[in-house]
């Protein structure tokens, strides 16, 4: 009887974790500015993007290849933020999610590093499950 209780956890929790998988989620930015690096750090605007995100709120996963964020490491604000995940790459963009209402905010700030062109933005936009 022991052994079958046993089975029956390690099923239980093999089965749970196969249904942690994660959702796509399309984005659109409403609005997206920043700096350009290459003009002397010169205020633009730019055209505000459409890309798909896989993420798991239980988990603490984002990824997205469309902008460049697939590896990422992610955890939840403290307090009264704890409804909000907070997203970074290794090389200086982060992605934060409202889970309540799906709001975002995304950061590149690689362009401070000097060694490429790559210009410093800032945008906020909302995403839905696909």
């Amino acid at each position: 009887m022991k052994k079958i209780f046993i089975s029956f956890l390690i099923s239980l929790f093999f089965i749970t974790y196969t249904f942690a998988i994660e959702k796509i989620y399309y984005c659109i930015e409403t609005a997206s500015t920043g700096f350009d690096v290459a003009d002397n750090f010169e205020q633009k605007k730019y055209k505000p993007k459409r890309f798909k995100a896989e993420m798991d709120f239980e988990r603490e996963y984002f990824s997205s290849p469309d902008i460049f964020m697939t590896h990422t490491n992610c955890s939840y604000m403290i307090g009264e933020w704890s409804h909000t995940m907070q997203c970074d790459a290794p090389y200086g963009s982060m992605f934060v999610i409202n889970t309540n209402n799906l709001k975002f905010t995304t950061f590149d700030s690689i362009g401070i590093a000097g060694n490429n062109d790559d210009d410093i933005a800032i945008a906020h936009g909302q995403c839905e499950e696909f």
